[in-house]
């Protein structure tokens, strides 16, 4: 896969998660506030610092996932 579209992967999976989340949950994004989904949508559309950063803070909360899940089965 080319890193492109590696990328374009990457942000639609972003995207979707984004999608199934309740349109009222409200997500922070460090020191840049509180976005709904539909606005952290629009800032991953836009290739802007929120945006990347939201796909960043994505990318490590699936990457810590199975790690996660393998804890909470061993309490």
């Amino acid at each position: 896969m080319s890193k492109h579209a590696q990328t374009e992967y990457i942000r639609d999976l972003v995207i979707a998660r984004l999608r199934a989340m309740p349109p009222d949950m409200s997500v922070s994004i460090g020191d840049h506030g509180d976005y709904n989904p539909e606005q952290l949508i629009k800032q991953i559309q836009a290739g802007s610092e929120i945006g990347n950063t939201a796909i960043d803070i994505e990318l490590s909360f699936l990457r810590r996932m199975p790690k996660l899940a393998h804890q909470l089965g061993q309490a």
